[in-house]
């Protein structure tokens, strides 16, 4: 039961993927080792949901005897400030972590219903045209083309294209998906933003671009254990222009990476347009 629902071929480096052992050791490494240092129950509880089916019924809690906890991890003695969350609850006669989010979840699912709009693009044609020609010195191409629409529920075509970082693990990935309408369009972005929300440890604005959002993740928060702040990170940024949603995703590795360089290549990508 424990997993996490990713899109298909929407990952931009290894860590999506998951080397679970590898980032582990990459994450202790850099840190120390890791203990359970505190845990409380979630009082009130975010609800946040678990990864099970049926979870927009209420009910489960109760069948389940599920609890949303709070815990919070120290790595080589030292204690981070910033909890974490997980849902435990009974499978199969044992007691089982089955939900996790950062403790910047629920504030972020709060505001990204109204924070994704219409980015209001000049008239474009071909998805292809919003891809950058590069993203900067370092990264080599590694994927360009159509992408198949199935992927993404309600989308007619898909574009891609993706670079990788030379010598690290960070790359760049640019998703352009044409829908059936504006409202559908809407619709995806809110969407995957709040997917990743469960991931996201910050927001973050695209001057320039009103109504696109960004989020910086724990990129391998499936580990249940990266703190807050700690890299690697994942960024995201999403808009929407007519029937047309763009996602830009940047992974990095580096302590002080900000999230400057998924915003300026969002900004790049709608400056193709027109």
């Amino acid at each position: 039961m424990v997993g996490k629902r990713w899109v298909a071929g929407l990952a931009v480096t290894g860590y999506a993927a998951g080397q679970p052992r590898d980032e582990l050791k990459r994450l202790t490494d850099a840190l120390g080792r890791p203990e359970l240092a505190r845990v409380s129950v979630s009082d009130p509880p975010t609800g946040l949901p678990p990864w099970i089916e049926g979870n927009s019924d209420p009910s489960w809690r109760e069948e389940l005897n599920a609890v949303e906890l709070r815990y919070w991890i120290s790595f080589g003695g030292v204690e981070f400030d910033t909890p974490q969350l997980a849902v435990v609850l009974d499978e199969d006669g044992q007691r089982r972590i089955c939900g996790h989010a950062t403790d910047a979840t629920p504030r972020l699912l709060a505001m990204l219903d109204d924070g994704i709009r219409d980015v209001g693009l000049p008239p474009f044609g071909a998805l292809s045209e919003l891809m950058p020609a590069g993203v900067g010195d370092g990264y080599q191409q590694a994927q360009d083309g159509p992408y198949p629409p199935e992927v993404v529920p309600g989308a007619l075509e898909g574009y891609a294209r993706a670079w990788q970082q030379v010598g690290a693990s960070g790359g760049v990935r640019v998703d352009a998906f044409r829908f059936g309408s504006p409202e559908v369009a809407q619709a995806w972005a809110v969407n995957e933003a709040r997917l990743r929300a469960f991931s996201a440890v910050q927001q973050f604005d695209v001057p320039g671009l009103p109504g696109a959002v960004g989020v910086r993740l724990s990129a391998v928060d499936y580990l249940l254990i990266q703190p807050a702040g700690e890299p690697p990170f994942s960024d995201w940024v999403y808009f929407v222009a007519g029937d047309v949603g763009v996602q830009v995703a940047v992974n990095q590795d580096e302590p002080d990476g900000g999230t400057r360089v998924a915003a300026d290549i969002a900004l790049q990508v709608a400056g193709l347009a027109g």
